[in-house]
């Protein structure tokens, strides 16, 4: 198969939205996690998949190079009724509340620092700048671990609503870290990190 006509066939066979779970990446230096599922966002020129992944990464997956499978339609559906089991449960509760008041107290431990955690612009900053030197862990009030990291990216996180609320905010500090970022980012990037090292 030509060059060109593989690359169509990887736009046509991984539209926008297609979910992914990695088996392996051949990247020496800072690779994926075997396992992670990740949804795509579009194929490029040179037919590279580029992918946001359920722990915030946004590197690209090489099919000649990287292992990777697409989820069934079962496992889609399962994603898709737990996801929605748990918003009911959550109204039914009446515990549907933002992240900042489900936890309005975290602890981020690094090697270095103990720092105490308010709110989900201050949990990137910390995930952000202590994870360029490290793996972290980030603690609920109780000592419990609510999240680990793999440098600055979400490796293990036990409430997936928070998950998503953080990476609105984390996304745009990883792609200026990584060099992926957008210049209209910069500035509010910026300001935020000033503001948490104040």
């Amino acid at each position: 198969m030509c060059e060109k006509r593989k690359i169509e066939w990887y736009k046509s066979q991984y539209p926008q939205g297609t979910r992914l779970q990695l088996v392996d990446m051949e990247d020496p230096y800072s690779p994926v996690p075997p396992g992670m599922r990740g949804t795509v966002q579009f194929v490029d020129d040179a037919g590279q998949i580029h992918m946001i992944w359920d722990n915030g990464r946004t590197l690209a997956i090489v099919p000649e190079v990287d292992h990777f499978r697409k989820l069934t339609d079962m496992e889609r559906e399962a994603e898709e009724c737990t996801s929605q089991i748990t918003r009911q449960l959550l109204e039914r509760r009446g515990q549907d509340k933002s992240a900042n008041q489900k936890y309005p107290l975290l602890t981020g431990l690094s090697q270095k620092v103990d720092v105490k955690l308010h709110n989900i612009q201050e949990v990137a900053c910390f995930i952000c700048h202590y994870g360029l030197e490290e793996d972290l862990i980030i603690l609920k009030e109780d000592g419990t671990l609510f999240l680990s990291t793999f440098g600055i990216y979400i490796d293990q996180i036990c409430d997936m609503d928070y998950r998503d609320e953080l990476l609105q905010v984390l996304i745009p500090m990883q792609r200026k870290l990584d060099g992926t970022g957008f210049d209209e980012e910069e500035d509010e990037t910026s300001s935020i990190f000033m503001e948490f090292f104040k």
